[in-house]
């Protein structure tokens, strides 16, 4: 098919321009799918055989086709996640083909793709795999031990940042439930070694969107001399200008600061940018000590306005000019929520970033918040039953540390201790 006043080659253009914007996964998560269908077709008779497209296909025809592919993949070991991921990847695809996708989204293959799910007995494999390797969620008073362990004493060298980001990243990622991927460094990109020349021509890989905070998304609230005033001052430069070398005497006029995350949404193949601005005040002790820590990172980190919040900037060598840039990635804060773990004797396995998302629902929801508001401050929809089924274990509006560390129902780690001992069956 080809739109006429257009020619041949700005469409093909325009389709591999398209094709860069996938939200489905990685390039290399949406291209090995259109290379299993392509290889199914060629492999078959009838409608669609060597026709990636179905060009020509009658729409009936064309469901038979993807429901036959579905069953393929099912007789090959893909199971229901697997089968989505694909099939919402050759949607897109055809898609940037200027080519008709509506067959993935008809009756008969939503009904296939159900059927995906697998055996009884395979569920029950997957759940008692699941049991066997559990992820516990966090507690605020484990948190708080992970201030002690990675913010406290460290030096602002490069070693101490780094450290002191896996505290504001275990601080925040546990208040809001905010995924890692909101907090750390989205991908690193791959260098190339030397002498090793890059193909122009070659695709780049592509990563998830990235959401990840930037100091621009953080408003400080601070009073004005003489006023009663509120003045906002943006993260990076600007705060750091505020506060000047008097750290602690000067977040002292910091109010509140509100962070705005951003969350991709994808409802009916729209992909939108969902903002949710959350707040970081005085309503507690262990709220307080957060806003004012993330003061001080400001001002010793020195992440710039465009920077990731926990980008910061160190000497690489002692007396020498040069200055190392780094932020913080995901694993490397897995590898500390373990270590922290270690630090207070429970098993470094059952606990990684997940374990922060999973403690604030068991914080709010054991703090008797009602479920909008509980999933109000995680980001997720307003009835969604997965909070239960999938993150709390049986707070204030302001997230997890403006809930009082020793007030009613707070999820503690003798709580967390408790489900360790359940769960390994001692």
């Amino acid at each position: 098919m080809f739109l006429i006043g257009f020619s041949k080659k700005d469409l093909e253009g325009l389709t591999e321009f398209l094709e860069l914007s996938c939200v489905v996964g990685t390039w290399d998560q949406y291209k090995k799918p259109w290379e299993s269908w392509v290889e199914y077709l060629g492999q078959i008779k009838g409608p669609g055989m060597n026709n990636p497209t179905l060009d020509g296909v009658e729409y009936f025809d064309k469901v038979i086709r993807v429901v036959l592919f579905i069953k393929h993949l099912y007789e090959n070991g893909a199971r229901k996640t697997k089968v989505d991921s694909i099939l919402s990847a050759l949607s897109t695809k055809m898609q940037s083909l200027f080519r008709d996708s509506s067959m993935f989204g008809d009756a008969i293959v939503k009904r296939a793709k159900k059927g995906t799910i697998g055996s009884n007995d395979e569920i029950a494999a997957m759940n008692q795999d699941k049991l066997s390797n559990p992820t516990m969620p966090m507690a605020l008073d484990m948190v708080m031990q992970g201030r002690l362990r990675f913010w406290l004493g460290q030096n602002w060298d490069a070693k101490g940042m780094n450290a002191r980001a896996a505290w504001i990243c275990m601080a925040l990622g546990f208040n809001f439930g905010a995924r890692i991927g909101h907090l750390t460094l989205a991908r690193k990109k791959a260098r190339p070694k030397k002498g090793v020349v890059l193909d122009p021509n070659a695709k780049p890989a592509r990563s998830s969107p990235d959401h990840c905070l930037r100091c621009k998304n953080m408003k400080f609230y601070v009073k004005q001399k003489g006023t009663n005033a509120l003045a906002i001052v943006l993260g990076g430069e600007e705060i750091r200008d505020f506060l000047g070398c008097n750290t602690k005497g000067q977040s002292d006029a910091v109010e509140f600061v509100e962070l705005v995350f951003l969350t991709s949404k994808t409802v009916r193949k729209v992909v939108t940018n969902v903002v949710n601005v959350k707040k970081v005040g005085r309503s507690t002790h262990e709220e307080t000590i957060l806003l004012q820590d993330l003061c001080e990172w400001m001002v010793h980190a020195k992440p710039k306005v465009d920077d990731e919040i926990t980008c910061r900037y160190a000497q690489r060598e002692q007396g020498k000019a040069r200055i190392d840039r780094k932020v913080i990635t995901a694993a490397e804060v897995n590898l500390a929520i373990k270590a922290l773990a270690v630090y207070l004797k429970l098993p470094p396995e059952m606990f990684s970033s997940r374990s922060l998302r999973s403690g604030l629902a068991s914080h709010l929801t054991a703090q008797g918040v009602s479920t909008e508001v509980r999933n109000h401050i995680g980001n997720w929809t307003e009835k969604s039953r997965v909070v239960d089924n999938h993150y709390a274990h049986k707070a204030a509006s302001g997230g997890a540390f403006a809930g009082d560390l020793e007030g009613p129902g707070v999820w503690s780690m003798n709580e967390v201790k408790h489900m360790v001992t359940q769960r390994k069956g001692l």
